[in-house]
């Protein structure tokens, strides 16, 4: 297992990556329980068609969900296309 420093260097280096037109809107879950890990994994599996016992985490103690704000993007998109932000 790494330390909470660690992981928190990690999470913050992920903030800075390039995100979709700059927005910069990343939203970071930390999976650090193993039993949800384990399940997020199986669930992974099944969707990608692996074997069983295959770990697509490759055996990971922890897991970063990135989610991002889809109307961050959208509002872009608008002024983009010249229109007006609703």
């Amino acid at each position: 297992m790494i330390t909470n420093e660690e992981l928190n260097s990690v999470i913050k280096a992920g903030t800075y990556a390039p995100t979709g037109m700059g927005k910069q809107s990343p939203i970071i879950i930390a999976v650090t329980n193993k039993g949800m890990r384990d399940k997020i994994a199986e669930e992974n599996r099944k969707i990608a068609g692996f074997k069983e016992g295959i770990d697509p985490f490759y055996g990971a103690p922890v897991i970063l969900i990135v989610l991002a704000d889809k109307g961050a993007n959208k509002e872009i998109l608008y002024k983009i296309k010249g229109g007006k932000v609703s």
